[in-house]
């Protein structure tokens, strides 16, 4: 068995290997839009293994290790939205002159982003209809689809029994407060059981005890923002290269149908929660 080097255990030749620029002669820039692209994907990879874990341990109601791992998510994030800023350099002209070379090639068709924005909790009928309407589903996408989201697990964590068990510790709950409890709307969960307890939300959020659930509320919270950093930041970059107008690569509508998408949340109701509440 061979000695295992830097190159040999990232398998650079191969990785190295992957970049082919199609223009005829090849332009200097198609090389930058080839790399920003695949290492994008590259990120997504793994920010996909980083949610696998962090759905992990929100299962298993893990307050403390959801907020480590969500902090890992917000910072690869970051580094997806930093790469941005090297296809700014790039000018309408420069881009124009190797755009045919991309076919119908399109950022709507990445698996992975899209099993990111499922996983995450985005699931509107609207959104789920479109994303049904692009074709047979890629299995990633399938299965994201189907799994519990993050929005499902935050609600579960706060419906675990140690949390519930707080709220009934007083005594027995007024049949109402039982009735509100299993209301599917986290707003509900906060105001119907905590106010009808006598317990207010700020209270609760001062505690030492349940302080952890505010900082997992915040990090999420902070994911989001991060992913909207990328999508504003994507809508301006499109509108730099090729225009607002100007009809996206694979027939998109381009910028207009990337600006749509900046009222997208995962965390409404969340954001709803943190405005009435603390």
């Amino acid at each position: 068995m061979s000695e295992v080097s830097y190159p040999t255990y990232l398998e650079l030749d191969a990785l190295l290997a992957l970049q082919h620029p199609r223009s005829d002669p090849e332009h200097p820039d198609e090389l930058l839009f080839i790399i920003v692209h695949q290492s994008s994907e590259l990120w997504f990879k793994l920010i996909l293994h980083e949610l696998d874990r962090l759905c992990a341990v929100m299962a298993a109601s893990d307050v403390l290790g959801s907020i480590e791992s969500l902090n890992r998510v917000n910072g690869l994030m970051r580094i997806v939205t930093a790469q941005l800023h090297a296809l700014e350099t790039l000018s309408p002209r420069q881009f124009s002159q190797f755009r045919t070379n991309l076919g119908t090639s399109s950022g709507s068709q990445s698996v992975q982003f899209r099993a990111i924005e499922l996983i995450s909790g985005l699931r509107t009928p609207d959104f789920l209809e479109y994303v049904r309407s692009t074709g047979p589903l890629d299995p990633r996408v399938e299965e994201a689809m189907t799994r519990p989201s993050l929005v499902d697990l935050f609600d579960g964590v706060l419906r675990a029994p140690d949390f519930l068990e707080y709220v009934r510790s007083t005594g027995p709950l007024d049949p109402r407060v039982e009735e509100a409890m299993t209301r599917p709307s986290l707003v509900d969960l906060f105001d119907g059981v905590l106010r009808a307890r006598g317990v207010t939300p700020r209270d609760v959020y001062a505690t030492d005890a349940h302080r952890d659930l505010r900082l997992l509320a915040e990090a999420l919270l902070s994911y989001e923002q991060e992913f909207g950093m990328w999508r504003y930041l994507h809508v301006q970059l499109v509108e730099r290269i090729i225009g607002p107008a100007t009809v996206g690569t694979g027939g998109s509508l381009g910028a207009a149908s990337l600006r749509a998408t900046l009222s997208n949340r995962f965390f409404p109701e969340l954001w709803a929660v943190r405005a009435e509440f603390y």
